[in-house]
């Protein structure tokens, strides 16, 4: 991540906003938006805007779900909902995280790791929070394919049946309310 001063951000003021909430990384109140989307499920609609902050280039939501959000949004039926624009009923969550759907998932994770300018080499060196992790299939990707090593990935998520999932394969996955609790050796 790149630092950047306040005369950095100030050059760049016309994409730059005051964010709803501060950057949970480094503190910053200052984004650049990114994209909104609107997920519509059963009789629930929900929102998200992203930005990424304009001091360390973190990509998060703005404003920051509450802890209530989020688990409204995740013990709402989220493995059994369907992606979006599909009405076919093995078109969910549930398909994405099985093991006959890993090889598409795990393409899709080195497109996007490609398109973010990351390489194997780049990423076997870092500390690696998936903070959303659900059953591990990203830690299951960056130590299958990327050669990260397990002991350099934690896994943080709310739903305690994909943590469940998780701890079979790594102690390195915590709960939202356990992330106090990672020890980095």
């Amino acid at each position: 991540m790149t630092k950047h001063t306040q005369q950095d951000i100030s050059q760049n003021v016309t994409q730059i906003q005051n964010s709803n909430d501060k950057c949970q990384i480094c503190g910053n109140s200052l984004s650049k938006f990114l994209i909104s989307k609107t997920k519509h499920y059963k009789e629930t609609q929900f929102k998200s805007s992203w930005v990424e902050c304009a001091n360390c280039e973190s990509a998060h939501i703005d404003p920051y779900p509450t802890e209530e959000q989020l688990k409204s949004y995740y013990s709402s039926g989220y493995v059994e909902m369907d992606f979006d624009g599909t009405t076919d009923e093995n078109s969910n969550h549930k398909l994405h995280y099985s093991k006959e759907y890993e090889k598409v998932v795990f393409e899709n994770y080195d497109f996007s790791l490609k398109d973010a300018k990351f390489s194997k080499v780049e990423l076997k060196e870092k500390l690696i929070l998936d903070y959303g992790c659900a059953n591990g299939i990203f830690y299951k990707f960056l130590t299958d394919i990327y050669d990260v090593s397990e002991n350099n990935i934690y896994g943080i998520d709310i739903e305690s049946d994909m943590l469940e999932s998780c701890r079979k394969i790594s102690p390195n996955f915590y709960s939202t309310e356990q992330i106090n609790k990672i020890e980095i050796s």
